[in-house]
């Protein structure tokens, strides 16, 4: 059965980032349905700029519990706009520990179904949060994470493209996009990016020289035909589900650029990606593509695991 994410966890801070990836959480949430659970993780405060004088633990002291009280009442600013915003099913806390382990125990301890976050804080960690907690997120966590940027949820989705390339990854990451979508009415694109390397490779057989032999004609066909069989693939996984999905076969070398360009000239509400392929840079992927999609995307990127 299709169903949008029940339980989501906001990863938030005050940000306009978190402030976006709360608003996506309310339009993946169903309408009122989904428990929201808005969550800020209290941060070490910089003391720096703290005059070391005989005041000083007390200035700390007075300073932490300022932070804190301006935190929970954030948190209940929260409340009150999700409750206008007719959201009831919201609950907001404030712990303390690691950003990235205190947001990924809660979730685990809240069975939570998806987790949203921005890919910038205002935080200590502002300028490193894709390479830190973000990223951390991702590698980590079992559950779907939606990095966020700037732009904001729209009225309802409208299009979703999902990174393909047959693998078990993909196929998670194209269960939850048809998930998504079968609920949202919204049309599911399949990009399959095909591989540069292997195509080249035809060319160094023998006899390549000087044209197009048969041999290697009959090669490049060959895998053309194994490319748009992938891309069958998916279709047949949207038949069963009831889904209509349109596929693109692309070709370029940079697989996060290739998939960027086709979700901005479709005008693609969101990526979805799995977090590992089987091409030759499947072991590289979370480091490369996947969070390229994430540092680059304009727009929000899903990331599944298997």
């Amino acid at each position: 059965m299709m169903a949008m994410p029940k339980k989501i966890l906001v990863a938030y801070d005050g940000s306009p980032q978190s402030k976006t990836a709360l608003g996506w959480a309310m339009l993946l949430g169903g309408g009122a349905s989904a428990e929201m659970d808005v969550i800020k993780v209290f941060e070490a405060m910089d003391q720096r700029n703290t005059k070391l004088d005989h005041d000083f633990f007390a200035k700390v002291s007075q300073r932490y519990t300022e932070l804190k009280e301006e935190d929970r009442q954030m948190l209940e600013d929260v409340l009150f706009y999700c409750k206008e915003a007719g959201k009831p099913r919201v609950r907001a806390d404030l712990l303390t520990g690691n950003v990235a382990s205190t947001l990924l125990d809660y979730a685990r301890q809240r069975e939570v179904d998806l987790i949203v976050t921005g890919t910038k804080g205002h935080g200590a960690l502002a300028e490193m949060l894709v390479g830190s907690v973000t990223n951390s997120l991702v590698s980590l966590s079992k559950i779907p994470v939606l990095a966020v940027k700037e732009r904001k949820a729209p009225g309802r989705l409208r299009e979703i493209v999902v990174a393909f390339d047959g693998s078990p990854c993909a196929e998670a990451a194209l269960q939850r996009a048809l998930d998504i979508a079968g609920e949202a009415r919204a049309e599911v694109s399949v990009v399959k990016v095909a591989d540069p390397m292997n195509f080249m490779m035809v060319y160094q057989l023998p006899g390549a020289d000087g044209g197009l032999p048969l041999g290697v004609q009959k090669k490049l066909d060959e895998l053309e035909k194994g490319e748009r069989a992938v891309l069958q693939k998916a279709m047949d996984i949207g038949t069963r589900r009831g889904v209509a999905v349109k596929t693109k076969l692309l070709a370029g070398g940079n697989f996060a650029d290739s998939l960027i360009r086709e979700a901005e000239e479709s005008q693609a509400d969101m990526i979805v990606a799995g977090t590992l392929g089987h091409s030759r840079l499947g072991g590289l992927l979370l480091g490369s593509v996947t969070r390229n999609l994430i540092s680059l995307a304009p727009m929000p990127v899903l990331v599944v695991k298997q």
